[in-house]
């Protein structure tokens, strides 16, 4: 890793010398003054000249993460391969537990997978560099009699005994599921298996034939296709306590042992754990109890190889670090003891100091520390970096350091994060002619054979260093220039998956809505012997697959939707489009359709009239503010620039397409009426804050309308803080003024004084008067009663409205009212956010304290959600007692409104530690101080409201935490246990929440189009009002609307997908309802890739169902009604419709009259030369392309 220009340097002379030094036996070097990245630059080039394995042992994590990141600059190029797995990786840290001694609260699945595949490499000698905390290297762990249990490797072409391999997986804590999106997520398909191990850079998918690997691939989990192939793999368990049989062999020898002293109350604990151990279900926290399974257990150190060399980073503090940790754990374990009745004592779980000391002296140590307390030997000097300071704003002094550096012979490297930097650099070196090349990683620089004296690397370190002795300095790109609004890659969007929505989670006895028969109740798919030419209504969907085309007695699969009074309809694939799930807008079940009645039909034309008056209703508003004169504003100008850059943050995508709408709306002279839709935390604010600004430097006045105190003290916050370097003047105008105040305030507004006002409904009393009002902003407008809403439409005539809500909105709806209202939505999250750390507890003094006291502790505020209200005062007086410095408050909807808002301010203005509230947390509210929530009896609440409730935390950069209360596991039903489950698994915005979302999005369209409108979305559903929503506005514009053509393929063969194939009915039901929603034969080609490459090869019956769907593809697109085969030939029937000329037709009629004849009814029949259905098909489809090839679509 030695460049030519610093090899033979005095630094490598130095490094030489210590290695000679250890190789002849020395136990302990000592080296001081290594600050900044010089430790890591030194520890690199020490590894790379003693060739030994090392373990780095840090003070905390947070050096931990430091030294791993300068390590990895210096030795490993990551440019090669983005998706480098974690067992190629040479600098590994060895995580801790995230949580404290004895809480009874189990590692995440990737931390525990994490760990147990760096001891299974450290013990195969397979590891460079382990870096580890001393908190890692405390806790004992599992025997190295078990590591033979900790990794399965797999490789193409090896036999993998699936059985034992699944078996495996059960015990490692995998849980089986239908799509792998987490780690510690597997399914099985036939041959089929997928896999999220712990250091995989993506899921793993694995085709099995028999017991031979065939092949094996990375696959993106949000799309479920393949992304890369793969060679080999390594899994590793997601549980540190393994329960094989010797471990449980273990237990019973533990059990017997009398020198336990189990009192009652433990007996107790420990019986319940072990018979829901043997159940499989892992209690929180069961790791705590892992000496009883093991017995005798291990440390890091036993893991070690032993010509490991161990690195201790600033010993100094060890002791001192070892001893406060110590105290924690005594006082922990007192207080679980309390708890559970009996716990593994500290001796048991962890390393005592004798033990550590004992073991750090087997292994041949080097220490390295910042400070310097005694003058370097004269052979060491130069060791020692010096730490660079800031060249911001420098530019010349750092040209002319580089001139001098140049002339000494040094080499110097600048490191850069991204790409797009670096160039930037480049262009800038280059001005001032310097050449510098860029390189994607320090080791490719080292491995150039060319002599640079200036180069660009990316990566990043902790600081920049220069060494004199090794000729050599690192700049760091911040000490270049200012920090970036945001590191690393622009978040993005979360993926829609609207084909996967509709039937993933869609469940037996769940509503259904099919277009023409109304709402149902979904039975399940079945398998039925069809007879006869037609079947009946009553049994069957009209179909475009008749019981004739499949043959006598031939076999179909049905989507079964029974309908009040038990009727059923069998509706085949081919007509799926015509159903959808049921998605209303009401907390209660809708009622079900009537088979053989016009009660359907009623409710359809009555709901379509109602959506005609609305639509009517929004289409004149949209024209009427077209026809209105408004305020045209100037374009944006360096004022606006330079407000602009002073935005801590890069804006999302979404976000700036937001911004960019907003203007271009202003800026016309027509008034403005945009509505922006986004999270809390997602960027409104500052949409709203632009256009402000804007409105202000063209002497407009803003108003800025909220619903509730709180807001507005919120709002007048925030925008005094970003307009703060600007002679701007805000105000706010509320009750909680006084009425001085107020009589102040509207004085100086009338005079012009006040730039921008913000206000709750005391904005549109009698006395407000404007002295020239340009901009009105409106947060959450569904929120304000009707005779407010009524003296808005008075306010917003003239001016330009922007109105923002948090609610988010049903895509469907969006694109139905493109071009009647302007809307801007925002849903791709801010990238810092962390996931919100979820633990699911039994409810105990000692969690809730430690949950509370955690949070004070770092200065926060809490939220614990207590949904019932005659019993919120107990549980007040319940939390004073077990933490009595907390400042509690209370919250519930039975408090008058001026009571509730003034709790609410005081806790905003951190008057409280704790606010006790039931579920009414508002959901505008934006307070980042918040990143603790408690959820008693968490059990009772759904999906969906679990997880708004959780979203109220986690809304900045801090790392926020969830603890669900429940009274105790055995008390669970199975339902609550697999929702429960369910929130700890999905800590982000993933498929497991997507219904959930969906559902919350529903409520969002009903407050955006009226209440009554909620009325007629539960009615028919959502998707069906969707529908016809959009179908109404294309009528009411008179756009033509081309009739939709549904051809029959009446073929003589079947196509299905076979439950032998996709044996889970929801799998089929999806990939049904994909295919036949397919417009294109490139489509289609991408998803028989993707059937193939997650089901394995095609088996018959599939191929013939795509075949069958390529016909009726480039049938629907030549308006073809149907295409059926005849005893002795096929015919192709028009629809009036078709593109298709009669000319083209009679062309074919002339050139083969012994093959096609145009029949009455707009039919050609021909006659096929190939007897196998597939060389039919092949005919018919290269006939339907020669005719395409005539018609332009």
């Amino acid at each position: 890793m030695t460049h030519p220009r610093i090899s033979g340097s005095a630094y490598e002379k130095i490094v030489a010398a210590i290695t000679t030094s250890l190789q002849a036996g020395e136990q302990l070097l000592s080296f001081e003054g290594l600050v900044g990245a010089s430790k890591a630059f030194f520890l690199a080039h020490l590894f790379q000249q003693t060739g030994r394995p090392f373990c780095i042992l840090t003070l905390n994590d947070s050096t931990c993460a430091t030294l791993v990141q300068d390590l990895t600059f210096f030795l490993q190029d990551q440019s090669s391969n983005a998706s480098l797995p974690g067992w190629q990786q040479r600098v590994c840290a060895f995580p801790s537990f995230p949580s404290a001694p004895y809480e009874p609260l189990s590692p995440p699945k990737n931390v525990v997978g994490r760990r147990l595949a760096l001891l299974h490499r450290a013990h195969r000698q397979d590891v460079s560099l382990l870096v580890a905390p001393l908190t890692a290297l405390w806790r004992r762990l599992p025997p190295l009699s078990l590591v033979q249990h900790f990794c399965w490797e797999i490789g193409v072409g090896e036999t993998l005994d699936r059985e034992a391999f699944l078996r495996s997986l059960v015990a490692w804590g995998y849980e089986q599921v239908e799509f792998v999106e987490n780690v510690g997520e597997f399914s099985v398909r036939g041959g089929i298996l997928d896999l999220f191990s712990p250091e995989m850079p993506f899921p793993l998918r694995i085709e099995l034939f028999g017991d031979t690997v065939e092949s094996m691939r990375w696959f993106a989990p949000e799309n479920q296709r393949a992304v890369e192939a793969v060679e080999k793999a390594v899994c590793f368990p997601v549980r540190e306590l393994l329960l094989v049989d010797e471990v449980w062999e273990t237990l019973a020898a533990s059990l017997e042992n009398t020198s336990l002293s189990l009192p009652p109350s433990g007996e107790k604990q420990v019986r319940e754990k072990l018979a829901l151990l043997r159940q499989g279900t892992f209690p929180p926290g069961v790791e705590t109890w892992s000496p009883l399974f093991y017995g005798h257990m291990a440390t890091l150190f036993d893991y070690l190889p032993p010509d490991t060399l161990l690195i201790l980073d600033e010993p100094s503090q060890f002791q001192v670090q070892m001893e406060e940790y110590r105290q924690t754990i005594r006082e922990r374990y007192r207080d679980a003891g309390q708890r559970e009745g009996w716990v593994p004592s500290p001796d048991q779980l962890f390393l005592t100091p004798e033990e550590c000391t004992e073991y750090l002296q087997l292994f041949q140590r080097v220490e390295v520390q910042a400070l310097s307390t005694t003058i370097p030997a004269p052979h060491l000097e130069g060791l020692q970096g010096k730490v660079l300071g800031s060249y911001q704003g420098r530019w010349e002094t750092l040209l002319q350091r580089l001139q001098e550096w140049v002339k000494h012979g040094y080499t110097t490297v600048f490191v850069v994060r991204t790409p797009e930097r670096a160039r930037q650099l480049r262009r800038r070196l280059k001005e001032e002619d310097w050449g510098a090349r860029i390189f994607p990683s320090y080791p490719q620089f080292v491995a150039s054979p060319r002599q640079e004296a200036l180069a660009i690397c990316l990566g990043s370190l902790s600081t920049g260093c220069v060494f004199p002795a090794a000729r050599c300095a690192f700049i760091e790109e911040k000490e270049l220039f200012p920090p970036e609004k945001r590191q690393g890659k622009r978040a993005r969007r979360p993926q829609r998956r609207d084909a996967l929505l509709r039937y993933r989670d869609l469940q037996v006895g769940d509503f259904l809505v099919h277009v023409d028969y109304g709402i149902g109740i979904y039975r399940g798919m079945k398998t039925l012997r069809v007879r006869g030419e037609k079947a009946p209504l009553s049994r069957f969907s009209q179909s475009g697959t008749t019981a004739k085309a499949l043959g006598e007695n031939a076999e179909q699969e049905f989507l079964e939707i029974e309908y009040a009074d038990g009727d059923k309809l069998y509706v085949p694939f081919d007509k799926l489009y015509l159903v959808q799930k049921y998605l209303g807008a009401g907390e209660g079940s809708p009622a079900l359709s009537k088979l053989g009645s016009n009660q359907w039909k009623r409710m359809k034309r009555k709901v379509k009239e109602d959506i005609q008056k609305l639509a009517k209703e929004l289409l004149e508003l949209y024209a009427t503010r077209e026809m209105t004169p408004g305020f045209a504003f100037s374009p944006d100008g360096e004022w606006h620039q330079a407000f602009e850059a002073a935005f801590a943050y890069e804006e999302t995508e979404d976000q700036y397409q937001a911004i960019l709408d907003v203007k271009r709306d202003m800026e016309s002279p027509k008034p403005m009426e945009r509505l922006i839709c986004g999270d809390v935390g997602y960027g409104k604010t500052e949409v709203a804050m632009r256009a402000a600004f804007k409105a202000v430097m063209d002497g407009k006045q803003v108003a800025v309308l909220v619903p509730t105190t709180i807001l507005a003290h919120q709002h007048l916050a925030t925008f005094r803080e970003r307009f703060a370097s600007y002679p701007i003047t805000i105000e706010m105008l509320s009750r909680f003024r006084s009425r001085k105040e107020q009589q102040e305030i509207l004085e100086a507004l009338r005079l012009g004084k006040i730039d921008i006002l913000i206000g709750t409904h005391k904005l549109l009393q009698k006395g407000v008067q404007f002295h020239d009002l340009g901009l009105l902003i409106i947060d959450e407008e569904q929120r304000f009663g009707v005779e407010h809403k009524e003296q808005l439409k008075k306010l917003r005539k003239s001016v330009d409205v922007l109105m923002l809500t948090a609610t988010p909105i049903p895509r469907t709806l969006h694109l139905s009212l493109i071009g009647i209202r302007d809307l801007s939505v925002i849903e791709t999250p801010p990238e810092d956010r962390l996931p919100v750390r979820t633990y699911l507890m039994r409810f105990s003094d000692q969690v809730i304290r430690e949950a509370i006291e955690r949070e004070l502790a770092r200065a926060g505020q809490v939220f614990f959600v207590h949904n019932r209200v005659e019993s919120i005062e107990a549980m007040y007086h319940y939390l004073k007692r077990i933490v009595p410095q907390a400042r509690i408050g209370i919250a519930h909807g039975q408090l008058p409104e001026k009571a509730l808002e003034r709790v609410m301010l005081q806790f905003l203005a951190r008057e409280y530690d704790v606010l006790l509230c039931t579920a009414i947390i508002e959901s505008g509210l934006d307070i980042p101080s918040v990143n603790t929530i408690i959820i008693n009896r968490a059990d009772r609440f759904g999906l969906s409201q679990l997880y708004q409730l959780r979203g109220r935390v986690g809304r900045g950069r801090i790392q926020a935490y969830a603890y669900l209360l429940i009274p105790g596991e055995r008390l669970l039903s199975e339902v609550a246990w697999k929702r429960l489950s369910a929130m700890l698994e999905y800590s982000e915005l993933s498929a497991g929440f997507q219904l959930a979302l969906r559902d919350m999005e529903i409520r969002g369209a009903g407050n955006i189009l009226g209440r009554e409108q909620s009325g007629h979305i539960a009615a028919v559903g959502f998707d069906l009002y969707c529908k016809l929503m959009e179908e109404t506005i294309r009528e009411l514009r008179g756009e033509e609307r081309r009739e939709e053509v549904e051809p029959k393929i009446q073929l003589g063969y079947e196509g299905r997908i076979p439950s032998t194939y996709v044996p889970t009915p929801h799998q089929r039901l999806e990939l049904y309802q994909r295919l036949y929603g397919l417009t294109e034969l490139s489509a289609l080609e991408e998803l028989r890739a993707e059937i193939r490459d997650r089901y394995g090869p095609l088996p018959d019956a599939v191929h013939r169902l795509l075949s069958l769907l390529e016909v009726r593809i480039l049938a629907k697109k030549l308006a073809i009604e149907k295409v059926e085969q005849t005893r002795s030939a096929i015919e192709l029937v028009f629809h009036p419709t078709t593109p298709v000329s009669p000319q083209a037709i009679l062309h074919l009629v002339q050139e083969r009259p012994q093959q096609f004849r145009f029949v009455p009814e707009h039919t050609l029949r021909f006659t096929p030369q190939g007897q196998e259905w597939s060389e039919q098909s092949r005919e018919v489809k290269k006939l339907l392309q020669q005719l395409l090839e005539h018609v332009s679509i």
